[in-house]
C-alpha cells in the first residue's frame, strides 16, 4: 500500500540492479519487480495506475530488455553449465518473462514495440530447449516448465490484444506452442508439474482458432480429428492421482471436477491458467473450436462419442461426459445459463 507514493525511488534503485552482473542480485531485483508489478496484470485501467506504469517503465523497459538479450546468448551453453547455474540462469529468464508480461499487460508500451524482434525470437528459441539436468523437487514445476508457461501467456496475450504487432511472429509462435502440445505426450499426461505449461498451450490454441486469419492452421486435413483425438481426449482421461481422489474422497472429487470447470473458465478468461488443470484446458478447447468449426468438428466428436460409449468402460464414459460438457453450450451467462447450444 505504501508503494508507489512513500517508496518512489525503489523502482528506479530495482532497475539500477539488473546492471550488475551478480545473478543472486539478479535474481533479487527481478523477483521484487515481479512482486510490484503484477498488479498491472488484475487492476483496471485508471489514471494512478497508468501513471505508475509509465513511471516503471521508463525506468525499467530497457534494463530488462538487455538482461534478457544477455540470458539469451548463454542458450548455446546451457548443456555445459553445472545443474547449480542451469537453475539459476532459468530463473532469471523466468522472473525477467514474469516482469515483461505485467508491463505489457495493459497496453503495448512503445519501447517493446520497437523492440518486439529480439523479445519474441528469443521466446521462440526458449520453446525449442530442453534441459535434461534440471530435475522436478516433489513434482513441483522446474524453472523451464515455469518459463514455458510464462511464455506461452505471453504469446497469448499478443495473440489477442497486439495481433498486428506479433503478425509477423504467429506462424512461427503457432508451430512452436503446437510442438509443446505434441511433446507432451502420455508419459507427462500422469505427472501433475506439466499442467500449467500445458493449460497454456490449451489456452492458446483456444485463442487463436477463433481468428479467421488462422482458420487455415485448423481446417488442413486431419488437423481438427488429431487435435481431437490426441490432444483433448487424451487430456480429457482421468490419472492416477484422480483415481485415487475418486476412491478417498467421491464427494470432493466430484465438486472439485464440475467447479473446475467454471473455475477454468473465468481462469482462462482472465488470462491465468496458475490454477488451471490440463482436462479443464483441453474442455475449453473443445469448447472453442466448437464455436468456430461446428460442422467439421461435431461429426468427428459426435463418431468418438459413440466409440467410447460402445467400449461401455466407465473412465471413457467420463470422457464422454467432459466432451459433451464442453459442446453442448456454446455460449453461456453466469444469470441465465446456456444462451445458445450445440447440434450434437
Amino acid at each position: 500500500r505504501d508503494f508507489p507514493d512513500k517508496w518512489p525511488s525503489l523502482v528506479p534503485s530495482l532497475a539500477e540492479q539488473l546492471k550488475v552482473e551478480d545473478l543472486g542480485r539478479l535474481v533479487a531485483s527481478l523477483s521484487a519487480m515481479d512482486q510490484l508489478f503484477k498488479k498491472f496484470r488484475y487492476e483496471s485501467k485508471s489514471t494512478a495506475l497508468w501513471t505508475e506504469l509509465k513511471s516503471c517503465l521508463l525506468a525499467v523497459q530497457e534494463p530488462l530488455t538487455r538482461v534478457y538479450a544477455k540470458m539469451l546468448e548463454y542458450i548455446p551453453q546451457r548443456t555445459t553449465m553445472s545443474t547449480e547455474a542451469l537453475v539459476q540462469w532459468l530463473e532469471i529468464l523466468c522472473l525477467v518473462s514474469k516482469v515483461f508480461h505485467s508491463l505489457c499487460f495493459q497496453d503495448l508500451p512503445e519501447y517493446f514495440e520497437d523492440n518486439i524482434k529480439p523479445w519474441m525470437e528469443g521466446y521462440l528459441e526458449i520453446m525449442k530447449m530442453d534441459c535434461p539436468a534440471v530435475t522436478s523437487s516433489g513434482g513441483e514445476p522446474t524453472f523451464l516448465d515455469e518459463l514455458k508457461m510464462e511464455v506461452c501467456e505471453i504469446f497469448t496475450l499478443y495473440a489477442q490484444r497486439f495481433e498486428e504487432e506479433v503478425g509477423p511472429f504467429m506462424q512461427n509462435i503457432i508451430q512452436a506452442v503446437w510442438q509443446l502440445v505434441v511433446q507432451t505426450g502420455s508419459e507427462t499426461r500422469q505427472v501433475e508439474k506439466f499442467d500449467g505449461m500445458v493449460c497454456s498451450a490449451l489456452e492458446f490454441l483456444s485463442i487463436i482458432s477463433q481468428k479467421t486469419h488462422y482458420e487455415s492452421y485448423f481446417v488442413g486435413e486431419g488437423v481438427l480429428q488429431t487435435i481431437a483425438q490426441d490432444v483433448c481426449v487424451k487430456n480429457m482421461q482421468l490419472r492416477q492421482e484422480d483415481l485415487e481422489m475418486f476412491e478417498d474422497e467421491p464427494i470432493e472429487f466430484m465438486k472439485k471436477d464440475i467447479e473446475g470447470l467454471e473455475l477454468a473458465r473465468f481462469l482462462l478468461s482472465s488470462g491465468r491458467t496458475d490454477s488451471c488443470t490440463r482436462r479443464r484446458g483441453a474442455i475449453e478447447l473443445v469448447r472453442a473450436l466448437c464455436r468456430r468449426f461446428e460442422e467439421r468438428l461435431v461429426p468427428i466428436l459426435a463418431q468418438i462419442v459413440q466409440s467410447l460409449c460402445s467400449d461401455g468402460e466407465w473412465m471413457k464414459l467420463d470422457v464422454v461426459y467432459c466432451l459433451v460438457t464442453a459442446i453442448a453450450s456454446k455460449t453461456e451467462t453466469a444469470k441465465s445459463g446456456a444462451t445458445s447450444t450445440s447440434q450434437l
